[in-house]
């Protein structure tokens, strides 16, 4: 019997879709008539026998059918509810275990570093020990995979179930219990583990004042530990961190240890740059640069030197000082035979040049650059930016011929090596200077050839949020397709 009403074929629908035992549940809450209808389809289900037939027989010509359809509804939005939010529940704790997992890991690295360093000094390695423990594979942390595992599992689970509503009751139930009971796991691990990580520290601060007292040798390395640890805990820009990545610079500096004393530095510099603070950045980049030189390493004496010439350029009292900083730097580094130093060199050097308003310096530097690259027969991302920046300097010059040459060789070399940095910073010079040369089709050229490489790893979104800003929507959208004016 074929079923004509078709409030009875929304009623079979819902029917198929909501547990028995929630249906007996709704009809504790129709008026009686309905709730005996209801508990007749449930009984109907349970048995086996409902049927179009049966179906109708009672259903059919009932005048409130219609508040039967709305109750069904109103009972699968519910399941679909308490589903969506027992999701949201699991996947929230996967969230916090996550985050407790990848805080813990980030406080943990460079531990494996510190083993060994105290030897002979008994304070120092119980310090040492303590604060490795906090952090260590032992312990509370022991359970934190299982227990992130299992949570993954019920995430699994959870996403078979769409929504839940071919599950019976007790399906429902024990995944609501297992959820509860990674909850309270999960409460557990995070009360266990707090007191360790804010002791942390306070521990590797002791390691450090006690090493940096007893001129232990190890001491730029606790330092440096120290260092990381709050700059997790409290972030970059804050004093406490800044404070211990300066101590770490000062340990390094004084027992000659160039490694640990170029990445606290880094770190200061990284502190330093947002506030526009410049001489800063130039002093800690000076005192690298003469521990680099005194140690014969060469390639940190010179980028560590062009950083300084930067920086002191940006200075108006200091802009002389700059320009002697960048060449003797540049003629450290055409002493040796390192090619690709020598370029990296010259980049740096040009960039200085171009902050001191010589242009055609930097444009020296640029091409000599190039040269040294071609003559070599190999050609890096580094060269891709030498010539992304002769080409912007050239950009203003007539004729404009070989700015195109160098920025089309930095787009060419950014596709080469997909490089989506280089690409980005190409991207608006090069075609800016296509249009300017009348040439749309070079245009949108460049512009498919940058998009079919960020495609790769999906970044061309706010790429093409940027040039549809740029240049509009519709020659973008001409241009992807290979179309022209």
């Amino acid at each position: 019997m074929a079923l004509k009403d078709p409030r009875l074929a929304s009623i079979r629908a819902a029917l198929e879709d909501v547990p028995l035992a929630e249906l007996r549940k709704a009809a504790a809450h129709l008026p009686p008539q309905l709730a005996g209808v209801l508990t007749g389809l449930a009984d109907a289900l349970d048995g086996g026998t409902l049927d179009d037939e049966v179906l109708t027989r009672l259903v059919g010509g009932h005048d409130q059918a219609d508040v039967l359809v709305r109750s069904l509804g109103a009972v699968n939005q519910a399941l679909q509810a308490r589903t969506a939010a027992l999701r949201e529940r699991v996947a929230a704790m996967r969230r916090q275990l996550d985050g407790l997992a990848e805080h813990r890991g980030a406080l943990h690295k460079g531990f494996g570093q510190l083993e060994g360093l105290a030897a002979g000094d008994a304070d120092l390695a119980a310090l040492l020990a303590q604060a490795a423990a906090t952090v260590s594979d032992e312990g509370p942390w022991q359970a934190s995979a299982a227990l992130l595992q299992r949570t993954e599992r019920l995430v699994a689970r959870l996403a078979d179930l769409d929504p839940l509503l071919h599950a019976d009751d007790r399906t429902g139930q024990a995944l609501g219990s297992e959820a509860a009971a990674l909850e309270q796991a999960a409460q557990a691990l995070q009360a266990a583990t707090k007191p360790m990580l804010e002791a942390l520290p306070g521990l590797l601060d002791q390691a450090t004042d006690l090493a940096l007292t007893r001129d232990h040798g190890a001491a730029p390395a606790i330092a440096l530990q120290a260092a990381r640890v709050w700059e997790v805990r409290a972030g970059l820009a804050h004093a406490d961190a800044i404070a211990r990545w300066s101590k770490a610079f000062g340990a390094a500096l004084k027992h000659d240890v160039l490694p640990a004393a170029w990445v606290a530095g880094k770190r200061l510099q990284a502190a330093a740059l947002p506030n526009q603070d410049f001489g800063r950045v130039a002093a800690i980049a000076h005192q690298v640069a003469d521990l680099a030189y005194r140690q014969g390493a060469r390639p940190q004496a010179v980028i560590a030197r062009l950083e300084e010439a930067q920086c002191l350029a940006r200075l108006p009292d200091h802009r002389d000082s700059a320009r002697v900083c960048a060449h003797d730097a540049l003629a450290i580094a055409d002493k040796g035979q390192d090619t690709a130093l020598q370029a990296q060199a010259r980049l740096m050097f040009g960039q200085a040049m171009e902050l001191l308003d010589d242009p055609s310096a930097a444009v020296e530097a640029y091409q000599r650059a190039l040269m040294d690259a071609r003559a070599g027969g190999e050609l890096g991302v580094g060269h891709g930016r030498i010539a992304l920046h002769l080409g912007r300097i050239q950009s203003t010059q007539d004729p404009t011929d070989p700015a195109w040459e160098h920025l089309s060789l930095a787009v060419d070399l950014g596709v080469a090596h997909a490089d989506p940095s280089l690409l980005s910073a190409a991207l608006q010079p090069a075609v800016d200077l296509a249009l300017a040369r009348g040439s749309d089709l070079d245009a949108g050229a460049v512009l498919r050839a940058v998009v079919q490489v960020l495609l790769k790893s999906g970044a061309e979104g706010e790429l093409l949020a940027r040039a549809t800003a740029l240049w509009g929507q519709e020659r973008v959208g001409r241009w992807l397709k290979g179309s022209v004016d």
